[in-house]
């Protein structure tokens, strides 16, 4: 049998949802499979524009649940592995497959990543280009711009591994050599600390304020609407440096495309730049 509908389950934020969409696509291309959608978050469309490539769904079907094969790609530490995140091809003709990563045929030689995701990647729809077009002309038509995501909140191995420090002296560095600085990060009190600490030289993007994260809860349309904005001017930045284990900085990084783009971590208390 060979692979005819993909059922796709997204979860995680909305960078996990936009790699994991990206990879469906991707994998039903290659087999000449349809690609279905559950989205169970606000209006797909306010955030995308319509993709004739996919079917939208609000919820899964009760009968392709029984008749389809279940499957889900693994996190490392639930002893995932890339060939975890491989979809096969020539086996059940129906998957329901839940996941937030990135993953692969079996013809690949390697693992996916964002970078060879791009383009499947779902596009702005025409307010959000909007947003982004309008702030741009206004704060980032100056001269090169580096882009910082301090990735925070509920992401305890980003704060650990790629803390502040290491941003303020890539930001610092940036200055001395005339570009400015856009912030990108989920936790008002870093936006603060770095407002302070570099004089208030750094642009942002004016979020919903105070909210909370709630890694399960269902956000705000609202709230996407901002998070995709600011994913995207921060792509659109000369560079990208990024946060330690964050797929928002990984898919900023990859629609970037620059060599200068890297994230900042540490090691053992040594600095280090992937």
């Amino acid at each position: 049998m060979t692979l005819e509908h993909l059922v796709l389950i997204p979860y995680g934020q909305l960078s996990n949802r936009m790699r994991t969409i990206a990879s469906a696509k991707r994998v039903c291309e290659i087999a000449g499979a349809r690609c279905s959608i559950v989205w169970n978050w606000p209006d797909y469309e306010a955030l995308f524009h319509n993709d004739p490539s996919i079917s939208l769904l609000p919820s899964l079907p009760d009968d392709l649940g029984q008749r389809y094969r279940a499957m889900r790609t693994l996190m490392n530490e639930e002893g995932g592995s890339p060939e975890t995140r491989r979809i096969p091809l020539d086996g059940p003709a129906g998957i329901v497959l839940k996941s937030c990563h990135c993953f692969a045929a079996p013809s690949d030689g390697k693992p996916m990543d964002e970078a060879g995701l791009v383009p499947w990647l779902p596009q702005p729809a025409d307010r959000v280009q909007e947003r982004v077009a309008a702030f741009r002309a206004d704060n980032m038509a100056r001269g090169p711009v580096a882009g910082l995501h301090m990735r925070r909140t509920d992401h305890r191995a980003a704060r650990a591994r790629s803390p502040d420090w290491l941003f303020l002296r890539v930001a610092r560095e940036a200055r001395k050599n005339g570009e400015g600085i856009y912030l990108a990060t989920d936790d008002p009190k870093t936006e603060a600390k770095m407002r302070a600490r570099l004089s208030g030289q750094v642009i942002t993007y004016p979020k919903t304020p105070d909210r909370q994260r709630r890694p399960e809860a269902v956000p705000e349309l609202a709230e996407l609407i901002d998070d995709y904005v600011d994913l995207l001017l921060l792509s659109a930045c000369d560079y990208v440096v990024g946060s330690w284990g964050s797929s928002y900085s990984s898919l900023a990084m990859a629609i970037n495309g620059s060599p200068r783009c890297r994230r900042l971590f540490t090691r053992w208390g040594w600095p280090l730049r992937l």
